[in-house]
């Protein structure tokens, strides 16, 4: 093989690599806009979107900056933010309250 020819497909393969390297990168910024649309409509499925009390209006707000994390940690069993009207505290297990002396 000559000289010539190696350069050539030593050049070429770079190109290639460059190429898919593009690619890859496109690819994930699609799968990222994909999740993060995916997320968005999930969140928009939950009943505060449509709900008139007034304390939606604070659960809409939430779900719009909190992280997926922060969603999935603040939920009730149900999947209803802890922030809803709907979410009612029932019990807390832990220590009982002392009365104050």
């Amino acid at each position: 093989m000559s000289r010539d020819r190696l350069s050539e497909l030593l050049s070429r393969r770079e190109a290639v690599e460059i190429g898919l390297a593009k690619y890859q990168r496109a690819l994930d910024d699609l799968n990222n806009e994909i999740n993060s649309l995916r997320i968005e409509l999930r969140r928009k499925e939950l009943p505060c979107w449509t709900c008139k009390h007034k304390l939606a209006i604070d659960a809409r707000a939430w779900l719009g900056t909190a992280s997926d994390a922060d969603v999935e940690q603040q939920s009730s069993p149900s999947g209803i933010p802890m922030v809803c009207c709907r979410v009612q505290l029932v019990a807390v297990i832990g220590e009982p309250l002392r009365a104050a002396r």
